[in-house]
């Protein structure tokens, strides 16, 4: 006896709608199947089809020019019918320079040219940034006189730039001097666009975060009131907050 199973080998359309609206310039559409593991690219002007399954989305190409990373929406399943991919993306708030253990930190060499990382611009016309010896095992990154980091930003946002140590913070933010001092926290107030941190030395950049105020929630008022248990006391009814909600308990 043996079990089996037919897949349609029919093909089925994906439209993406993503929640921000980003450049997607030199970028691709990536599909990795679940189930083969096998992997379907997609320039962002061709249609996509899919024959049926389970597959999880990303972005290809040069995916580092994007400022945002997937929040939500990167699985979907195809099965009978074309479907709309709805994508939620949330701006990239940091930036890693040193071996941290994960997938996505520095491991670029850029000297005489300009890249890109996490959607911040690497200017290294002048002077470089690279790991700080052995790509895995790097401590932190050279930042040499001259060079540029340009952090994306989105608006209001607190910054905070951590150095190897506070003698090799030896760069400035925006033009305010952050020398010998690590971490070194910057409160930025304007609109959406760039927070330059540039070499003025032989500096070791480690790191650089981004905390947003928390957004604004638009509260409706609720037509009716909750009802009111006609049994216990005043005295047993507590509040607690959950989140930006007031969870009322009656006892």
């Amino acid at each position: 006896d043996c079990d089996f199973s037919v897949t349609s080998s029919e093909k089925h359309s994906v439209s993406i709608s993503f929640s921000e609206k980003i450049d997607l310039d030199g970028m691709e559409y990536t599909y990795t199947n679940t189930e083969t593991n096998q992997v379907y690219s997609f320039k962002t002007s061709e249609k996509i089809e899919l024959t049926e399954g389970n597959y999880i989305f990303s972005f290809g190409g040069e995916a580092d020019r994007l400022a945002y990373e997937i929040s939500d929406g990167e699985s979907i399943t195809i099965k009978d019918k074309d479907i709309t991919q709805r994508v939620d993306l949330k701006p990239v708030t940091d930036w890693s320079f040193y071996a941290d253990g994960s997938n996505d930190y520095y491991q670029k060499a850029i000297q005489n040219e300009t890249g890109y990382f996490k959607g911040a611009i690497i200017d290294a016309t002048s002077g470089k940034v690279m790991p700080n010896g052995d790509v895995k095992s790097a401590n932190s990154s050279q930042f040499v006189t001259g060079a540029v980091i340009r952090i994306p930003v989105t608006g209001d946002c607190t910054m905070s730039v951590e150095a190897y140590g506070s003698q090799y913070a030896l760069y400035s933010v925006k033009g305010v001097s952050a020398r010998d001092q690590s971490p070194f926290v910057y409160k930025y107030e304007g609109e959406k666009g760039y927070i330059d941190i540039t070499s003025d030395g032989t500096a070791y950049i480690k790191s650089v975060t981004l905390v947003y105020p928390p957004k604004e929630v638009q509260y409706k008022e609720q037509p009716v009131m909750p009802a009111v248990a006609d049994f216990g006391m005043g005295d047993n009814l507590t509040v607690a907050p959950k989140g930006q909600r007031l969870v009322l308990t009656q006892v």
